[in-house]
């Protein structure tokens, strides 16, 4: 376990990414993406890939964003309860936390994910203006979407979801298996030979004293 808390540490005490400096909480994204033009999504004939992988990327990457609006704290809770979908147990020993102020973290999160998606994102709200295919030019001109170097699209996000099922059992798994062996490790008490301690004392002076006291 301690390999693991060793991890999360680094995680979170490692330098600020250029991502991380640019969010700076819920606010900064909405007026980030307040402020893309909305425009039509580019040509379907235009050079590869098509419009529909240059849309899911820019819609993944858009979730990321909303993720960087999180604290790191946060963010690794979300990781570990949402996506890997590790138990509370496990998750709280990992992050030094009790179980309840875990679950009270992530639902934190949820919340304030929730609370976003449902004022911004017209996936979740149609009333809301925000489209994935009317902010990809935007997202293409800022950088933040590489047409040449997609990570999120489709294959991507199969192999990513393949990836995530894998690593929760493994990650289970390992601390499992890293339980067990500590156990193993325990050494066993060995029992008292009462057998020969009972002989000894048959045997004693103290004992022949009291039963043939004319032998002592």
């Amino acid at each position: 376990m301690w390999a693991y808390r060793i991890a999360f540490r680094h995680v979170l005490d490692r330098k600020r990414s250029r991502p991380e400096q640019a969010v700076r909480g819920f606010e900064c994204y909405a007026a980030f993406l307040a402020g893309a033009p909305d425009e039509d999504p580019p040509d379907l004939d235009a050079t590869p890939p098509d419009t529909r992988l240059l849309v899911e990327e820019a819609k993944v990457t858009c979730m990321l964003g909303m993720l960087l609006c999180l604290d790191r704290e946060q963010r690794l809770a979300f990781v570990l309860g949402e996506l890997f979908e590790v138990s509370d147990v496990v998750a709280s020993e990992v992050l030094g936390l009790s179980p309840d102020n875990f679950r009270q973290r992530l639902a934190r999160t949820r919340r304030q994910l929730g609370g976003f998606l449902r004022g911004h994102c017209g996936l979740i709200d149609a009333r809301n203006p925000c489209r994935c295919a009317r902010k990809t030019r935007a997202f293409v001109r800022a950088g933040i979407v590489d047409r040449q170097r997609l990570v999120f699209a489709r294959s991507h996000v199969a192999r990513m979801q393949e990836a995530s099922a894998r690593g929760r059992i493994a990650f289970e798994t390992t601390l499992e298996a890293l339980t067990a062996a500590l156990w193993r490790e325990h050494p066993f008490v060995e029992a008292p030979d009462l057998v020969r301690k009972l002989r000894a004392m048959l045997e004693g002076p103290a004992l022949r004293a009291v039963v043939h006291p004319g032998l002592a």
